[in-house]
């Protein structure tokens, strides 16, 4: 197998905590990686595959994933003999899992938030009936800065940590291979999160 590259956070913009940007182009400019942030991304046109762990599945336009930290991962604009494929356009969200702090994954109220950072460790893809306002926050967020960003993002992820539309992309066998790439600290918030 392929060794995912490690990429150290020069993602979008360190400086902010909830970075936000929109990949446009002839591809995503991926390689197949992982980094220690979360990763939420919104496919709003073009591509061809999304590699996630061990599975590869075939893009659609409006294909939301959550992944959280250390899943190598890769989005393909890939050309066919038949066909070159036409421009991508994403919206890419990143941000760290000590996003509420110290500890908050030992709070019982956090619990099913708790149970949906565990499950992005296989990487969940966003269906059903969530798929649309999940959406609506994410196309907003790009428009949107520091704490109203925030804000947006913690609305989405309780969307999510309520939905019973996301299922996992990689299998379970791979999460716990997985394990190994995960810095310290984000190792052991994962190993909690995965305890609960």
């Amino acid at each position: 197998a392929m060794k995912p590259i490690a990429e150290h956070p020069s993602l979008p913009s360190t400086l902010d905590l909830v970075a936000c940007t929109v990949v446009k182009g002839r591809d995503f400019g991926d390689v197949w990686h992982y980094h220690p942030l979360c990763e939420i991304t919104l496919v709003l046109r073009g591509g061809t595959e999304r590699w996630v762990g061990d599975t590869l599945e075939t893009l659609t336009p409006g294909s939301i994933a959550f992944l959280g930290p250390n899943v190598p991962h890769d989005y393909r604009n890939t050309p066919l003999p038949a066909r070159r494929p036409g421009p991508v356009e994403a919206v890419v969200v990143h941000f760290p899992v000590t996003l509420l702090g110290e500890g908050w994954h030992e709070r019982t109220d956090m619990r099913p938030l708790c149970r949906l950072f565990g499950r992005a460790c296989r990487g969940l893809r966003v269906g059903g009936a969530t798929r649309e306002p999940a959406r609506r926050l994410l196309v907003r967020m790009v428009r949107e800065r520091g704490l109203r960003r925030l804000i947006l993002l913690l609305e989405l992820l309780d969307r999510l940590a309520r939905s019973p539309d996301l299922s996992e992309i990689a299998s379970e066998g791979f999460r716990l291979e997985n394990q190994s790439y995960a810095s310290d600290r984000i190792g052991t918030v994962c190993a909690h999160i995965e305890r609960t």
